[in-house]
């Protein structure tokens, strides 16, 4: 999905892509928690990159980046489905939180 007005359309990314999750025999790769939003060239330059390690791995992948989406970069990097997915869900309900308090 693309969306957005003025500047760079922005699009959701799956952080695990779902042809990563569909190999490990999860069935549920659209879960809020696996979901952020980039600019549709950050999303297109992530888009074949199949093992959330190997985005880890790469130079243009900046931590501190990563970071601002919510996203523990050691949970991120290790590729540890369950752990992301806790982690980031418990992130999200603070913010959430916070902003609606």
């Amino acid at each position: 999905m693309v969306f957005g007005s003025g500047g760079e359309s922005l699009e959701f990314h799956h952080i695990y892509p779902r042809a990563y999750l569909k190999n490990l025999g999860i069935s549920e790769p659209d879960l809020v928690a696996n979901l952020t939003i980039l600019t549709a060239p950050a999303n297109q330059s992530l888009r074949d990159d199949d093992d959330p390690a190997a985005v880890g791995r790469r130079q243009d992948v900046i931590k501190s980046a990563v970071e601002t989406h919510a996203v523990t970069w050691n949970r991120f990097k290790t590729g540890k489905w369950n752990e992301l997915v806790e982690d980031r869900s418990a992130k999200i309900t603070t913010l959430i939180k916070e902003v609606t308090a």
